[in-house]
């Protein structure tokens, strides 16, 4: 479905303040689906479908949805960080408690929650990755 054009927002780079407060103050979950999105600079849909063997300790192997491109991502230091300490619970690192992957609209509502609850709801998914090129 596409978004109509007067609901349509601009996707606001998160400053870094904002890069800080996330990643001192934000629950578990929402770290790990943040960090993905920060250090692989990718679309969220894709976040979705990294899975563990993709990961070789210094980047990820991915094929992006939209184009279908192979591409391997070097990873942040806070990423390598994250993927190293997050207990394993299924093939993709983005998982629900029972191991079976994370659904967008799923990992999207725990980001929504997230930033509303520490005061950065300005700040959306898809501009997560915008943040990556000052950080």
């Amino acid at each position: 479905m596409k978004t109509p054009p007067e609901k349509k927002q601009p996707h606001i780079p998160w400053p870094d303040w904002t890069v800080e407060k996330f990643r001192s103050e934000a629950n578990q979950m929402a770290r790990l689906i943040f960090e993905p999105g920060i250090g692989s600079v990718q679309r969220p849909d894709d976040w979705t479908q990294f899975r563990w063997n993709d990961f070789d300790a210094t980047g990820l192997r991915v094929v992006q949805q939209k184009t279908g491109r192979e591409l391997y991502i070097p990873c942040t230091g806070y990423l390598i960080q994250t993927l190293e300490t997050e207990p394993k619970n299924g093939l993709t690192i983005l998982t629900k408690q029972d191991g079976t992957p994370l659904p967008h609209r799923r990992m999207a509502q725990i980001m929504r929650d997230e930033r509303k609850r520490l005061g950065v709801e300005a700040y959306d998914l898809y501009a997560s990755a915008i943040a990556a090129s000052t950080n």
